[in-house]
């Protein structure tokens, strides 16, 4: 009787203090933040260098909702953020003053992509596509849409 109990005791310390910890670099705590930054242009592809000035900073409240995109051939993941008028504006601006210039976007710090701003977006919807796990889009996108 006493070693099936040193069994349970065993059993039941391993189960409650030994729990496996999901590693990411964003934070369901905080805010969403969305940051462009102006690549410079003698930049390539292996080391960006980038200006110290973030040029405009999407936040949660600028975006209304986000939906996940996941091309299974690829295994290519895009996030597709909805943003408020605000938001919208800010990205037109933005679109409007930088075409035709590489811009680095960030998702809470953490480099996504940084592509050529090839035209102005007037939509008010926002598709990125890069450096992001299923795991972190799914993450981003779900404190997105509880939040809002």
């Amino acid at each position: 009787m006493k070693q099936y109990l040193i069994f349970l005791v065993i059993l039941w310390l391993a189960f409650f203090s030994i729990t496996p910890k999901v590693s990411s670099e964003f934070s369901a705590d905080k805010p969403i933040a969305i940051e462009f930054k102006l690549v410079v242009d003698n930049s390539n592809e292996e080391q960006l260098i980038l200006g110290d000035e973030i040029l405009i900073l999407l936040s949660q409240q600028n975006v209304k909702s986000a939906e996940l995109s996941v091309v299974e051939l690829s295994n290519t993941v895009t996030i597709l953020f909805h943003l408020t008028e605000d938001g919208k504006k800010k990205l037109l601006d933005l679109t409007t003053k930088y075409t035709g210039r590489r811009l680095a976007i960030f998702i809470d710090g953490k480099f996504i992509i940084a592509p050529v701003i090839r035209e102005t977006i007037r939509s008010g919807s926002l598709a990125i596509t890069g450096n992001i796990t299923e795991e972190e889009a799914n993450q981003i996108v779900s404190r997105i849409n509880q939040k809002n």
